[in-house]
């Protein structure tokens, strides 16, 4: 399997945060670093029925950048300096 994907794959993250203004601040902190790291765009959600829970969807242009960054000190470093939240990933393909 390639590590290139075409700009049509998408991670979706659904995030809970205990702190959510702490984890929305980490979260647009970390915009750049995401950026360098294969990710082409994203777009963030709050859930409506959760205020306070969030979805992002990126759009992955590099997918063993951004499994690198998944796996970093730096993203540990982020999730620690964003707070207590329960987290799932999903990963889709535009059909």
């Amino acid at each position: 399997m390639s590590s290139q994907v075409s700009s049509t794959d998408t991670i979706m993250v659904r995030v809970t945060p205990e702190d959510p203004a702490r984890w929305r601040r980490t979260f647009e902190n970390d915009r750049p670093i995401r950026a360098r790291n294969g990710v082409a765009g994203e777009v963030l959600y709050e859930d409506v029925d959760v205020p306070g829970s969030y979805v992002i969807y990126f759009d992955i242009e590099d997918l063993e950048r951004f499994r690198s960054l998944m796996g970093s000190d730096v993203h540990a470093d982020s999730t620690e300096a964003s707070g207590p939240a329960s987290r799932e990933m999903f990963s889709a393909r535009r059909m």
